[in-house]
């Protein structure tokens, strides 16, 4: 029974590395609703257009789709690390923004009969921004900024009772808080600045199932699902003339999401994917009161993967996808995003470890007085390391 050890202290310092995080501002789209949500579920699929709820993966977990966690074929460990670049332009003003923070951890535990436990934490949605709004009255500038972000630590298992299916369930902990700054600045002197600040904190739970299906090694189906997320809401305002004041503890029931998703092999070493994802946030409630700023997000995507013969331990990725965002406001409606991703995954350490790279290329628009359409660029990188004395 011997650790590999270099792939556990490797992995180590790279969920080390990975536990800092550097923000500078976001996207003005975040600022909306529970801020900008994150499609994750491994950077192998991200390479792929984020086309992975019925992706067969040895190395990596699957964040989406638990029941995947059975074809693991050692017991691993792996993290993931996100860079951001985004320009963007909101009320005439020009940004270049850029921000860095970590993606995603998790452990699975294999065992006998294709029995696996899983558990881990990965960002659901983020905030970070900062406005200057214009206003027809010119002797005082306003400010809006704001940070903060939902995440969702999970456990669960993946069991095949046969080789051709497998069933997961995950119970997720939802957690996050929110922090919203309104500052107006006087340009005559004998005036001061005036600012407010909201901060919301958030948790709750919700669960999720999932299941593939596996046609004769050559074709794959998967399908997750998501329940509805209860929240509990709790509100607090702070002023230059309020020191801080709370406001009743409120409910949000964030409607349950589904994804479907299918993979077949053309060749031995050439892969095709598809998934199509779907959270219905149109039914959204505060309070037992329907909220009428959302509408249903989808989103579709595809990806291909070769493996050369030549370079077994090497893999190579490509993918597109379109994301229709749930925000639909008075100010903002049809918040669209299209881009194309590469990426690109190597073996090492024996076959006990995996290095995984994606970049996403892709254009945010909308119908917008405030917002302008926006350039993005993403860069993912996950390690996942194994130990043989856990292989089956």
């Amino acid at each position: 029974m011997r650790i590999n050890r270099k792939t556990l202290f490797f992995t180590a310092i790279l969920l080390l590395f990975l536990s800092f995080k550097s923000l500078n501002s976001q996207s003005a789209y975040s600022s909306g609703g529970i801020g900008e949500l994150r499609h994750f579920i491994n950077v192998r699929a991200t390479g792929l257009g984020g086309s992975g709820i019925s992706l067969i993966d040895e190395y990596s977990m699957n964040f989406v789709n638990p029941s995947l966690w059975s074809y693991i074929k050692n017991t691993t460990i792996n993290g993931s690390f996100l860079y951001e670049g985004i320009t963007t332009k909101v009320f005439n003003n020009r940004y270049n923004l850029d921000k860095s923070q970590f993606q995603g951890a998790g452990v699975v535990i294999t065992g006998e009969k294709k029995f696996a436990v899983g558990v881990g934490v990965t960002p659901l949605s983020d905030a970070d921004y900062k406005i200057k709004v214009l206003e027809p009255d010119t002797s005082k500038v306003k400010f809006l900024t704001g940070n903060g972000g939902v995440s969702k630590i999970f456990l669960g298992f993946a069991l095949s009772p046969r080789k051709f299916f497998s069933f997961g369930f995950s119970l997720n902990y939802i957690l996050g808080k929110f922090e919203e700054i309104w500052r107006v600045n006087f340009k005559e002197k004998e005036y001061t600045y005036f600012h407010s600040v909201v901060q919301n904190y958030i948790n709750g739970v919700d669960f999720t199932v999932g299941a593939v299906f596996l046609i004769k090694d050559i074709l794959n189906f998967g399908i997750t699902y998501n329940s509805v997320m209860r929240l509990n809401s709790k509100l607090s305002l702070t002023t230059p003339y309020i020191k801080e004041k709370e406001e009743p503890e409120a409910e949000i029931r964030v409607p349950n999401s589904f994804g479907l998703g299918a993979s077949i092999y053309l060749s031995k070493r050439v892969l095709l994917t598809g998934d199509f994802f779907r959270r219905n946030f149109k039914n959204l409630r505060y309070n037992n009161r329907r909220v009428n700023e959302f509408k249903n997000s989808n989103r579709i995507s595809f990806g291909l993967e070769f493996t050369p013969q030549e370079q077994k331990k090497s893999s190579y990725r490509f993918g597109i996808y379109q994301f229709d965002s749930y925000l639909s406001s008075s100010y903002v409606r049809d918040v669209r995003e299209r881009g194309i991703t590469l990426g690109y995954g190597f073996i090492f350490s024996g076959g006990m470890a995996r290095l995984d790279m994606a970049s996403e290329f892709s254009i945010r628009s909308s119908h917008s007085d405030v917002l302008s359409s926006e350039k993005i660029f993403r860069f993912l990188l996950s390690i996942s390391g194994g130990e043989e004395w856990f292989i089956r």
